[in-house]
């Protein structure tokens, strides 16, 4: 007697014709798909039960607000809590105290001329050893130069004892630069030669003759000398001012510090980009005008709240020459600067966002270079340079120092103007310009030398030409983005003798689409490139339709270029010569429409690690435009559906991958979008987490919603997909179902056998599992002479049949009566998997 599975598959055989049965396969479960069912049966999955989950949208009009004070939010949620800056503040702080420190000790030029100056004899000095020289050398005077001191002054040490004239002397000289000076001794006559070249040595040569009579005559008193200089006038006060060192300082300072703090601003610029939140953001619905004013509102504000702090740093050290009204004009420098400085930043983190950290590395680098080096060669090389100076001021950093320079400068004019005031009887202060004139003009804000008008102005112009370069910039990335160095005219897809039939007849069908039809498709492409060379007129292209309610597969091997087509879907990776249409929009002319039909979920990232779950998915929310009393709804059914409940308030940095990747596609479902773009959903999950998340895609086809994804998961594939895209670096191979496509080019089937074992000993056992095994190869070569042996682990057999046509009734007829001759435990038969139509094709095209 027949079992009743083969009488239903002798049926079937039968009635193929009848039945409209294209192909028939009989197949077991594949020990992958028993793996990612084992754990799934007991869940806590709630999956909405509505055909139709609706949502309320707000109006255009109070879109714009909402998805404001969402980017505003989501700056304080992400960007408040970070330290960078504060680290960068304490560090500059610290390194301010320590240059003032070092300056203060080190200078050597003061800021103010002290007197007098020490000349002449030391108070101990002995002259008696000299009394029958002819002539006393000064030679070796003992000098003191620093800070608020000077001094040269000789003692008994530093005279040369010789019994010629000096004027013998020098006539065997070499030079005079040594010879300070000398006395020479006659009886009552006492000649002095001092030096002209060297400063001093008159007074000096003087006091040696004093002290020498004072020695002859034994009277015991030693006379010494101090020079007082003469006041500098008011006019060579102000003249010298730029030959000091301490207008230097603190714009050098500042020049290190502030680059440093508005270079963090570039790291969560680059982070959106780099782990694709800016694009996400976009297809939410976010203009790019928007972002870039949100994103310059909160960081301006914060940047005016570090030129705060810095101000109280400035007023706190010890650095010399800076009243507490300038120090408030040093902060008014500041915030100017942060206008350009900002612009700046965003410009470089458009197109430097490899990484974040090289990112924050490049624009130190960037502002340091044209700030405090550019700063470092002006003053020691291009001083008197003025239109070195009108160029470099273009650079934001440079300015700013330029500025705070002048504001030291004019801190001195007011402070010598006072001196000079209080020494003159006749001067009233309220009126120092009738008595004193250079001292008639003391506003900062003026556009003469030391004024900070000029590069105010610069600071606020280069903002202005920052801020229309970072338009001009994202305009032209979004022409670039669909267009092409070369004419499209010329170019043509490209058509090879072992191309897929399918593949040729579903291109020529889509390409024959015109506009009417092509606008009523769910998702169409048409001759997608992969890129465009620049000496080839061929383009590998892919093209094809996907229908309302089903869902597509774009499968290949590792680093294929499935993430690359992913991109182009959504309009993040350029192309030029194919089309994209979503519900009768066309992506190339319409993006933003285009992308509100739209959901992307990125192969990794896309989530703020500060975020919780619950904060991300509300932000999303609401720049999607969803009523915030739906809000909490949507996050309660998506919730259910991906089992977050624990840990939906916790921050994502702390929780697994399985579940951030719940969060990426929970994310995509938002708002109900019509297309959803997948790059590898499920890729390294556990079977549990795969199977949930499969089953909530699946719904969102039953609800008539279009899934596209890239994989190389086989059983993703059978799980979700409809239809196969097989693809290759730009190629095309085949499309298709997975059955079909697996009956196509693969052929024969798997059979897998586990024999018993028995016997009475191991001995015994191993001698019966020798001739069984012995008996299933034969029985299998009966099957199909071609048969192989592929793999053999102990008792398990599994063999590779061939067979062009298989007769499943007589297969499984076969297997089932010789089951008990054969000593077979269990047996299951399998197919080729997509795996092996990838390295079937690949071979062929080889070939």
């Amino acid at each position: 007697m027949r079992p009743k599975f083969q009488n239903m598959l002798i049926h079937l055989e039968k009635e193929q014709k009848n039945l409209g049965i294209k192909d028939m396969r009989a197949l077991s479960s594949e020990l992958t798909e028993i793996y990612m069912t084992m754990g799934t049966r007991k869940t806590k999955q709630v999956i909405i039960s509505d055909k139709k989950p609706t949502c309320e949208y707000i109006s255009s009009k109070k879109l714009g607000r909402q998805q404001t004070y969402a980017l505003l939010n989501k700056k304080l949620i992400h960007q408040a809590p970070n330290f960078v800056p504060l680290i960068t503040m304490a560090v500059s702080f610290i390194f301010i105290l320590l240059i003032a420190i070092m300056a203060k000790h080190s200078m050597n030029v003061p800021p103010t001329r002290y007197n007098p100056i020490e000349l002449g004899a030391t108070r101990n000095i002995d002259l008696t050893a000299f009394k029958d020289c002819k002539t006393i050398q000064v030679y070796n005077p003992i000098r003191k130069k620093r800070v608020g001191e000077s001094s040269l002054r000789f003692d008994q040490n530093s005279l040369r004892c010789l019994h010629v004239s000096f004027d013998s002397f020098l006539k065997k000289s070499e030079t005079v630069m040594d010879k300070f000076g000398a006395v020479e001794v006659n009886g009552d006559i006492y000649t002095g030669w001092f030096n002209q070249r060297i400063f001093h040595t008159a007074p000096l040569v003087l006091n040696l003759m004093h002290n020498l009579y004072l020695s002859n005559k034994d009277i015991k008193a030693i006379a010494t000398v101090a020079n007082h200089p003469e006041r500098t006038p008011l006019r060579a006060k102000i003249h010298v001012l730029d030959q000091e060192k301490t207008h230097l300082l603190l714009p050098m300072v500042l020049g290190i510090a502030i680059p440093i703090s508005i270079a963090c601003f570039i790291v969560p610029l680059v982070e959106e980009r780099k782990y694709h939140l800016l694009t996400l953001q976009k297809i939410a619905g976010v203009s790019m005008a928007r972002y870039w004013c949100v994103n310059f509102l909160w960081d301006y504000i914060t940047f005016f709240s570090y030129s705060i702090v810095y101000t109280i740093i400035l007023a706190l050290s010890p650095i010399e020459g800076y009243s507490f009204s300038h120090k408030m004009y040093a902060m008014l420098l500041m915030n100017i600067y942060g206008v350009p400085g900002l612009a700046l930043i965003y410009l470089l983190s458009i197109y430097f966002y490899c990484t974040m950290w090289s990112a924050f590395l490049i624009a130190v680098l960037i502002q340091v270079g044209t700030g405090i080096f550019s700063y470092i060669v002006y003053w020691n090389i291009f001083l008197d340079n003025d239109i070195i100076f009108y160029i470099w001021a273009i650079f934001p950093t440079f300015a700013l120092m330029d500025g705070i320079s002048n504001v030291y400068t004019e801190t001195k004019e007011e402070e010598y103007c006072e001196q000079a005031c209080e020494d003159d009887e006749d001067c009233d202060k309220k009126d120092m310009c009738a008595t004193i004139p250079q001292c008639c003009v003391s506003t900062i804000f003026k556009f003469e030398d030391p004024g900070i008008l000029v590069v105010i102005c610069y600071m606020l112009i280069t903002a202005v030409f920052l801020f229309i370069a970072i338009c001009v910039v994202e305009s032209r990335k979004t022409r670039k983005m669909f267009s092409s160095k070369r004419d499209i005219k010329t170019l043509h897809s490209a058509t090879h003798p072992y191309d897929d039939r399918d593949v040729v007849e579903l291109k020529q069908y889509v390409a024959e689409q015109d506009l009417q039809s092509s606008l009523k498709k769910r998702f169409m492409v048409d001759q997608l490139e992969y890129k465009i060379l620049k000496k080839v007129n061929s383009l590998d292209t892919i093209s094809f339709i996907v229908n309302e309610g089903q869902s597509l597969a774009l499968f290949g091997s590792h680093h294929s270029g499935k993430s690359h087509v992913a991109g182009q879907l959504i309009g993040h990776t350029n192309f030029a010569f194919g089309d994209i249409f979503i519900d009768g929009i066309e992506l190339k002319y319409e993006p933003k429409k285009a992308l509100a039909k739209m959901s992307f979920v990125p192969q990794d990232h896309g989530l703020w690690e500060t975020f919780t779950p619950r904060e991300i998915l509300r932000f999303f929310c609401m720049l999607r435009g969803v009523v915030p009393n739906d809000i909490k709804g949507i996050l309660r059914d998506l919730s259910s559906a991906f089992i977050m409940g624990s840990y939906m308030d916790k921050p994502i940095r702390g929780i697994s991958v399985d579940r951030r990747r719940k969060v990426n596609i929970a994310l995509a479902l938002i708002a109900q979008p019509t297309v959803t773009i997948l790059d590898e959903p499920t890729r390294g999950l556990a079977p549990r987490t795969s199977r949930e998340i499969w089953n909530v895609l699946r719904y969102k086809r039953f609800l008539g919603k279009t899934l596209i994804f890239t994989t190389s998961n086989a059983i993703e594939l059978e799980a979700l997909a409809d239809r196969v895209l097989i693809y290759n670096e730009g190629e095309m191979w085949a499309f298709g179902n997975a059955q079909y496509l697996r009956s196509r080019y693969t052929k024969g089937f798997y059979l897998d056998v586990k024999l018993k074992i028995d016997g009475g000993n191991a001995e015994e056992a191993k001698d019966n599992l020798y001739k069984d095994a012995e008996n299933l190869v034969r029985f299998v070569t009966f099957l199909h002479e071609d048969s192989e042996l592929q793999v053999r682990i102990d008792n398990c057999f599994k063999f590779y049949l061939p067979v062009p046509i298989v007769s499943y009734s007589f297969l499984y007829g076969s297997m089932e009566k010789n089951k008990r001759r054969l000593n077979i435990a269990e047996y299951g038969v399998s197919q080729g998997t997509i795996q092996d139509v990838f390295n079937a094709i690949e071979a062929n095209r080889n070939v």
